[in-house]
């Protein structure tokens, strides 16, 4: 049998459930939106039964039930409670004293609620006995009484949502934070809501400082109009990014940085992630020094092959010179008469150019060697002198070489490898002495044997280096010299291979004095190389 039944609840949603349910069963459904609007439907037709919710704006199903109850003409309509607001037994009972044919917690089950309703439409058949309804001053202290205990329950919710809410909102704010780029919020009136910390980072200004003011108002003047097309091309397509905007620092300057915006609506409006510019110029920068740097060392151990191999093409027409030059000194001393002395002095300059011409090939054919020679021992002065034999092009125009050799062990090292070392160090003193006073300027160089090593110290009246630099002279590609003149690489490598043998290497400067390479190796074996 269809019956017309008024639902009365305040939320949309449960209405529309509550019509399925009903309609579904085969009943007559009507909508009420609060109490007040329930008691108009009913006395304007006929009803079969009213279901209602308790905690509605206006006029809730507690005053509904009173005011049903003192209707005649609706009191025998039943009117069912259907709440998931007040649980408690005192709720129920009120609910009951005031009226209600019934009482069900949410959710219930669709058969539940429809057997119930047929229930109460067939009791309110049958004419109940007439309980005396509380008086108002009963009702009134009794839903005064519920009423405290609902709204201590939602201050209690309350305050958990805003506790919640407050660990929410924290940690977005810590993850906005630990972004690599800026990130600003600000409404759809350009107003900053909110800014990150590397925002501050970026522009120098904290959140104080910026916070409720124009987005536009740290932009260069020029380039605001840019930033408000930005906003509105962000606001119809959702995102927009520009490659570069300025920015105003704190400090006045200007910052370029990529902007990428995205519209989120109400409540958040814009967020805008900035992203440094300088950083990524300065980072593509470094990659193109350490580009040129790495190519420079491919060149210089290309040109070092070039040299080991035109050292070997000269060596054999040099040995043959040599010896016609030996020859021809020998047969000058034996029987020349002595108008042929001053051929004889020329014969004798001729060999010594040729001795000269000799060293320097063996050096380059020492250097072409580094990765070839076994490590045995040597004798360390002869890897000085070869080293200081290739310096002297860079050695000779801006200071003397001065060299104070002990009696030394042998060390175990390869002479290849030792002699860069050395010939680093002597164009490195030699580069620091300045030209304009090479008379005065000395490189010199000191051989120490003790215990169990021996010591190399070159020491140079140059320029010296700055204390922060010192710390990081043996780092690769840190040059102290102009951009171009060097590639950062000799001391860090320099390093390397004296480690390699089990030695070290130690610096020391002091500015306008001069600077003091110290190279300490293990001796190999007690013998005296001289």
């Amino acid at each position: 049998m269809s019956r017309t039944i008024l639902v009365v609840d305040d939320l949309p949603q449960n209405r529309d459930l509550m019509r399925a349910l009903l309609e579904g069963h085969g009943h007559d459904v009507i909508e009420a939106e609060g109490g007040r609007e329930a008691l108009t439907l009913a006395r304007s037709q006929p009803l079969d039964a009213v279901i209602t919710d308790l905690l509605m704006p206006g006029m809730d199903g507690f005053t509904l039930c009173r005011e049903w109850n003192q209707d005649p003409a609706l009191r025998q309509i039943p009117l069912i409670v259907y709440t998931a607001s007040f649980t408690g037994p005192q709720d129920r009972q009120l609910a009951i004293d005031l009226g209600a044919a019934a009482y069900i917690l949410k959710p219930a089950e669709p058969e539940v609620l429809a057997n119930a309703v047929i229930s109460a439409i067939e009791r309110s058949e049958v004419p109940p006995p007439e309980d005396p309804a509380p008086t108002e001053a009963v009702f009134a202290e009794r839903y005064a009484q519920q009423l405290k205990a609902k709204l201590d329950h939602k201050i209690e919710r309350l305050a958990t949502m805003e506790r919640e809410l407050a660990s929410y909102v924290a940690r977005c704010e810590a993850l906005l934070d630990s972004l690599p780029q800026a990130v600003i919020l600000c409404d759809q009136r350009r107003s900053i809501r909110f800014w990150s910390y590397q925002a501050t980072q970026l522009l120098g200004q904290v959140d104080q400082d910026v916070a409720a003011r124009d987005l536009t108002e740290l932009v260069a003047e020029e380039q605001q109009e840019e930033l408000l097309e930005l906003l509105e091309t962000a606001r119809q397509k959702g995102r927009a990014s520009a490659d570069a905007i300025r920015w105003r620092h704190e400090s006045g300057a200007m910052v370029e940085a990529s902007v990428a915006v995205t519209f989120f609506g109400e409540p958040i409006g814009y967020g805008c992630l900035l992203t440094d510019l300088s950083a990524e110029r300065e980072a593509a920068e470094e990659k193109r020094r350490w580009e040129a740097q790495v190519a420079q060392v491919e060149r210089l151990a290309t040109l070092g092959t070039v040299a080991a191999g035109v050292a070997h093409e000269i060596n054999n027409p040099l040995m043959h010179i040599r010896h016609c030059l030996d020859t021809l000194a020998e047969d000058l001393a034996s029987e020349a008469p002595p108008e042929d002395e001053k051929l004889a002095e020329t014969v004798s300059e001729a060999r010594a150019s040729t001795n000269r011409i000799y060293a320097i090939t063996r050096g380059l054919s020492a250097f072409s060697r580094v990765e070839d020679d076994d490590v045995g021992p040597l004798n360390l002065h002869d890897c000085l002198d070869a080293a200081a034999t290739m310096a002297r092009a860079q050695l000779k125009h801006r200071g003397k070489l001065e060299r104070d050799y002990g009696d030394l062990p042998v060390v175990r090292a390869t002479p290849g490898r030792l002699s860069q070392v050395f010939l680093n160090l002597l164009v490195n003193a030699a580069q620091a002495l300045d030209q304009r006073s090479a008379i005065e300027n000395v490189v010199k160089v000191t051989t120490r044997a003790g215990a169990d090593q021996v010591t190399v110290t070159i020491r140079d009246t140059g320029e010296g280096i700055a204390p922060d630099a010192l710390e990081r002279v043996f780092d690769p590609f840190f040059s102290t010299k102009a951009y171009g003149k060097g590639s950062g690489l000799g001391l860090a490598i320099s390093k390397r291979i004296i480690e390699s043998f089990g030695g070290r290497i130690e610096v020391e400067s002091e500015l306008g004095v001069g600077t003091t390479f110290t190279v300490v190796l293990p001796t190999a074996r007690h013998d005296v190389a001289g």
